[in-house]
């Protein structure tokens, strides 16, 4: 930290630390030498405990039914019951990392984050590194480690959107330092920026993205093998114009994060519709002329009823969200691009390209809408 700070301090290059990675035991919930056996035949520490027991609101279920029930002091098992050996492991783990993130802070105190090989599918702790900081451990990485600032999800697994909203949860930003680069690669980096405003999200083997994922791969990265996106590559040229967009959109879209007037909706997440006042937009992900289902819409609303819209393989269509202005038109809707961080009108579209909005590739609308009575 402290080269970073004398060759960095300036540029800014460097903006945040990982301290180490996708850390903890594989193998077994918990270490069991001699020396950690009779750590854990011990006693808990009581403000450990203490803290536990007044964070039960935060936890995930498994983890606050056992402290709930647990003693309030006693042996790691009296208080922890079946999630004993996990928080254990956590408890040492994050302590250790705290020691060095701490250092790391007094040298050059960027932002730290710690990322974790995710608990998948109900799987016991050692399966996954156990102790490291997946969900279920955060109240135990909270209080053994505030140096760290983000805890960040490594996604191979099929259930992407359900990590990502257990992850901000408990009001933390959502940043992704690895992830998967199968088909749906290009639109989850929209996605995650549009809805969760990511601060960080990163394909790992960038130089791959394009290639068929191996089973041995997916099984080095704990990556779920029988999610059926990894049998689609993602398409290179459409990732690129994706990264290039939003690159170029990214000061106006920064400005947006933490409110309601950037919101994004994809075909694996649920939701079809953002509603933004009084005008809505609604995705149709699910047509037979599309020839992905890797469908994604990202709004960005600039002004009362004006938008740009980040579309690809799904159809668009506009509503009213005012009950007493129950109509809604286009007043304008044009392609183009954005080059130094400057709009670039392409094509002015009217008549069936305003009717029949459906995207099969990525484009980029500005669209100005009015709702009436």
């Amino acid at each position: 930290m402290a080269h970073i700070r004398e060759v960095d301090s300036q540029e800014n290059a460097v903006v945040t630390v990982q301290v180490e990675n996708e850390t903890g035991i594989l193998g077994a919930a918990r270490e069991h030498s001699d020396i950690a056996d009779a750590l854990f035949e011990g006693s808990v520490p009581e403000e450990f405990a203490a803290y536990m027991k007044a964070h039960t609101n935060t936890m995930t279920e498994n983890v606050r039914k056992e402290v709930e029930t647990g003693k309030n002091r006693g042996t790691w098992k009296e208080v922890f019951g079946n999630v004993a050996e996990e928080i254990f492991s956590a408890y040492y783990i994050s302590r250790f990392t705290e020691v060095v993130a701490a250092a790391g802070k007094r040298e050059y105190p960027l932002p730290m984050t710690v990322n974790c090989w995710l608990d998948k599918n109900g799987e016991e702790a050692g399966r996954y590194p156990s102790g490291g900081p997946v969900s279920k451990m955060h109240e135990v990485w909270d209080f053994c480690a505030p140096s760290i600032d983000v805890y960040c999800p490594d996604i191979y697994v099929p259930n992407f959107c359900e990590v990502c909203e257990e992850f901000v949860r408990r009001n933390r930003p959502l940043y992704i330092p690895e992830c998967a680069t199968h088909s749906y690669a290009g639109a989850r980096q929209v996605y995650t920026i549009g809805h969760f405003h990511a601060v960080c999200y990163a394909p790992f083997g960038f130089e791959d993205m394009g290639k068929p994922m191996t089973a041995h791969q997916g099984y080095l990265f704990g990556m779920d093998v029988t999610d059926p996106a990894l049998n689609v590559s993602q398409n290179i040229e459409e990732y690129a114009w994706y990264t290039k967009t939003l690159r170029e959109m990214m000061p106006l879209l920064t400005e947006k994060y933490g409110t309601e007037n950037l919101q994004a909706i994809s075909s694996e997440c649920g939701a079809s519709e953002m509603v933004f006042d009084s005008v809505g937009i609604k995705a149709n992900f699910v047509n037979p002329e599309l020839t992905m289902q890797n469908g994604v819409c990202m709004a960005l609303k600039t002004g009362e009823e004006e938008f740009y819209l980040l579309a690809n393989h799904c159809s668009l269509s506009f509503f009213s969200a005012a009950s007493n202005q129950p109509n809604i038109d286009i007043l304008l809707m044009e392609e183009g691009r954005f080059e130094n961080e400057s709009w670039r009108p392409g094509r002015r579209l009217n008549g069936d390209e305003t009717v029949f909005m459906q995207y099969d590739r990525p484009v980029l609308l500005r669209v100005q809408l009015f709702v009436y009575s």
